[in-house]
C-alpha cells in the first residue's frame, strides 16, 4: 500500500515546512489561519503513522490454527444437522443424508435429494460465522490454497455438486448449540453460473481482474474488488488458505432458488416451531 511510503520519521525538512507556514502566515498577517495549517499538517501526519502501523497490524493464522478452524466448523454444522433435517422432513423435502462417505463428501456430496424421482447431489454450505447478526449475501468460493489446484468449491469442476442448499442461520451462542433460525435455500450450481455469466462475470477472468485491480482494506485484511449490483470478489488474508469468495446478494439467490423452507423459534420459548415454505 501507497500508505506506507509516506510515513516518515520527523525530519529536518518537516522543520522548513513549518517555517515556511509560519512566516506566511506572518506575512500575510493571518496568524490564526498559520496556526489552523500547522495543525492540520501534523493532524494529517498522525493519521498517516496510525493508519500504516494498522496495515501491518494483524496476524495470519497457521496451519495448525486452520485445522482447529476447521475442526470447530465441521462441529458446529454437526449440531445444526439434525435441525435442518428435521425442518426438511417437515417440509416434505425428500432426501438421504450422506453421513458414512468421507470421501464422497470430499467431493461435494453431503446431501442426495429426489427432484422429480431423479436423485441430485447437493453440497451444503452454512453461513455459521454470522450466528449473531443477520446476513445478507452469501460467499462461493472460488479459489483457495488447501485446495488441489488451489480451486475452490464453487469453481471446481472436478467434484460431484449438482445444487448447493445455502443455510443462514441465528444462533444464542457461537457454538450454535441453540439455533432459532434458519433459512435454507436449495440453487443449482449451474443456475447460479448462468446467473453470473449473464452478469458477464466469467470466473477466469473475474480471478485475473481480481489479481490485477484489487483493493486492500485499511487494514490489509481483505482484498476487494467490486463488480455489477452488489456482487463482489473478496479475499480474507488472515486466514491460512487464503479464500478467494464471490458475494452475492441473498436477494439475487432467492429468485433463482428453485426451493426454500424457513425455522423461527422465539428463543425464550424452544417448544415453539413455525415453518415458512
Amino acid at each position: 500500500s501507497s500508505d506506507l511510503h509516506i510515513c516518515y520519521p520527523f525530519r529536518v525538512a518537516d522543520f522548513f515546512v513549518l517555517n515556511k507556514l509560519i512566516k506566511e502566515s506572518y506575512y500575510c498577517k493571518m496568524r490564526y489561519y498559520g496556526s489552523f495549517f500547522i495543525y492540520f499538517y501534523f493532524y494529517i501526519k498522525k493519521g498517516v503513522v496510525k493508519m500504516a502501523n494498522n496495515i501491518v497490524n494483524f496476524t495470519k493464522d497457521s496451519q495448525e490454527e486452520y485445522k482447529i478452524r476447521r475442526k470447530k466448523d465441521y462441529e458446529k454444522t454437526c449440531r445444526v444437522n439434525n435441525l435442518v433435517d428435521d425442518v426438511l422432513n417437515e417440509a416434505g423435502v425428500p432426501f438421504i443424508r450422506n453421513n458414512t462417505h468421507i470421501e464422497l463428501q470430499k467431493q461435494g456430496v453431503d446431501l442426495v435429494i429426489f427432484r422429480n424421482g431423479k436423485p441430485v447431489s447437493v453440497d451444503e454450505k452454512y453461513a455459521t460465522s454470522c450466528w449473531n447478526r443477520p446476513l445478507n449475501t452469501f460467499s462461493f468460493e472460488l479459489a483457495s490454497r488447501n485446495n488441489t489446484n488451489n480451486a475452490g468449491w464453487f469453481s471446481s469442476s472436478s467434484l460431484f455438486t449438482q445444487d448447493y442448499m445455502l443455510v443462514w442461520l441465528r444462533a444464542s451462542e457461537e457454538t450454535l448449540r441453540d439455533v432459532f433460525y434458519l433459512d435454507i435455500m436449495f440453487v443449482e450450481k449451474e443456475t447460479i453460473r448462468k446467473y453470473l455469466a449473464e452478469r458477464n462475470i466469467d470466473i477466469p477472468k473475474t480471478l485475473k481482474d481480481f489479481t490485477d485491480k484489487a483493493l486492500f482494506s485499511r487494514n490489509n485484511k481483505r482484498r476487494e474488488l467490486k463488480l455489477h449490483g452488489g456482487i463482489k470478489i473478496v479475499q480474507n488474508l488472515t486466514f491460512f488458505e487464503s479464500p478467494i469468495n464471490i458475494i452475492i446478494p441473498k436477494s439475487d439467490l432467492r429468485k433463482i432458488a428453485y426451493y426454500e423452507c424457513c425455522y423461527h423459534r422465539d428463543p425464550s420459548t424452544p417448544q415453539e416451531m413455525r415453518l415458512a415454505a
